[in-house]
């Protein structure tokens, strides 16, 4: 069971994926909460049901949906994916230990703030295929696109990569993003100053640059070089519960930045 679930975590994640084509016109963008699981396994060829349908209700689960960004949250774990169109439909990836991780996604419905779709997954090994049928409900909490932004100062308390690497600045270490006037950014790298352009989408997607920074020598240490350097390269944005992520390009990783209130 923890396979499938695995799966429909993807699955989730893929969910959103599929809604990145309906999100243009206000389809399935922001955040889901997964009210209930509904998974059967069947041989691989599909001819016959080996077990189920088992019908479950997660705890707390939740898929977030930014742009080209596809999150699972379950269990305090944040986990991204990476997605691809095929056909009417979509396909997500990643990597683990046992191996590439691949699920299609597949009957995609949203219906006022309730979402369903399913989620298929094939296990050549054990020649069985998981599919799994989700229900989600909108999440409080996720705020529309660009609101929010124009005004408001952000410190960065991490750097999250896909292979599980976390880069963090000291306390002494202080990197902050502000967004000014209307296509405008600031902010601080350690001991320097920046300064650049920022382009927002309707769709949460981003794009700085380019920025300009002081060339004062830094502490040894210091993640300055790196901010501005993952800074420059962010695709989409996302807001929830007070904290600002920036997602960099191809799933690579998150950066995650608190709200700032003087």
């Amino acid at each position: 069971m923890n396979n499938i679930l695995r799966c429909g975590a993807i699955v989730m994640v893929g969910m959103l994926a599929m809604g990145a084509a309906q999100a243009q016109s206000g389809g399935i963008q922001g955040r889901w909460k997964v009210r209930s699981i509904t998974s059967t396994t069947f041989s691989l060829d599909g001819k016959e049901k080996l077990k189920g349908p088992f019908a479950e209700t997660p705890g707390e689960m939740y898929l977030t949906f930014a742009a080209r960004s596809y999150v699972v949250e379950e269990s305090g774990k944040r986990t991204t994916y990476a997605m691809r169109k095929s056909g009417t439909g979509y396909v997500l990836t990643r990597k683990a230990e046992e191996g590439a991780i691949t699920i299609r996604l597949s009957r995609i419905r949203r219906t006022g703030n309730a979402l369903r779709f399913t989620s298929t997954r094939y296990d050549a090994p054990r020649r069985e295929r998981y599919v799994v049928q989700w229900v989600c409900e909108a999440a409080p909490g996720t705020e529309k696109p660009r609101a929010g932004l124009q005004g408001t100062r952000w410190q960065l308390v991490e750097i999250a990569y896909s292979d599980d690497k976390v880069v963090k600045p000291s306390e002494n270490d202080v990197m902050t993003l502000e967004f000014l006037a209307e296509g405008r950014v600031g902010g601080r790298a350690a001991i320097n100053r920046f300064t650049g352009g920022c382009t927002i989408g309707a769709d949460r997607s981003l794009r700085f640059g380019p920025i300009a920074s002081t060339r004062a020598a830094v502490p040894e240490g210091s993640i300055a070089d790196t901010y501005l350097r993952e800074l420059g390269t962010a695709t989409s944005y996302l807001l929830r519960d007070g904290m600002l992520y920036l997602q960099l390009p191809l799933d690579t990783g998150v950066m995650k930045f608190r709200k700032l209130t003087q």
